[in-house]
């Protein structure tokens, strides 16, 4: 809530995603996030799925030209790949493939706790800066230990005072299809 939705159905083809799209999809975003005021300095992420990474990573043009992969194959992120391209600067964009996004409609899973709780079944990607979520760490943990002499046993108590959350929604992309 509060963040911003790019919305394509060409975003997830699932006989070949079209890494054109996705380019202009990354593009769009960062036009979003200049308008929401984010500064353009700040480090941007994106993570997609191998497929759309694959097809961003091998997209062409109408001559059949490379649009990253024959930029550069230096390690400056020019815009070009880097080694096994484990990452892909597009935009000044990290491009990352991931497999840890959700992808089910989990908006009645009791499994799943109700502030997370949504449709993710159109979701094919996400971008964020940095100070889009934050973990507040008031105490770090602490360890407290006794002797119960008693019971001839020593009662160990660790505490933690930890939240996490969303800081600047407005620093965060969802992509998704209709």
């Amino acid at each position: 809530p509060g963040g911003v939705t790019i919305t394509d159905t060409n975003l997830a083809n699932d006989t070949s995603p079209s890494g054109i799209t996705w380019i202009d999809a990354i593009r769009e975003a960062n036009i979003a996030l200049f308008n929401n005021d984010v500064p353009e300095d700040m480090q941007r992420y994106c993570a997609v799925p191998v497929e759309i990474f694959d097809a961003i990573k091998y997209a062409t043009d109408s001559n059949g030209q490379y649009l990253v992969l024959n930029r550069d194959f230096q390690a400056d992120n020019a815009g070009g790949i880097t080694d096994r391209a484990e990452m892909i600067n597009i935009d000044g964009v990290m491009v990352v493939k991931s497999r840890n996004m959700p992808t089910t409609d989990e908006s009645s899973t009791a499994s799943v706790f109700s502030k997370y709780q949504a449709n993710y079944s159109t979701t094919v990607g996400v971008m964020w800066c940095p100070q889009a979520i934050a973990t507040c760490k008031l105490m770090d943990i602490s360890l407290e230990t006794e002797r119960d002499v008693r019971r001839l046993e020593d009662f160990l108590v660790s505490k933690l005072f930890v939240g996490h959350g969303v800081l600047r929604p407005e620093m965060a992309v969802e992509f998704k299809t209709s």
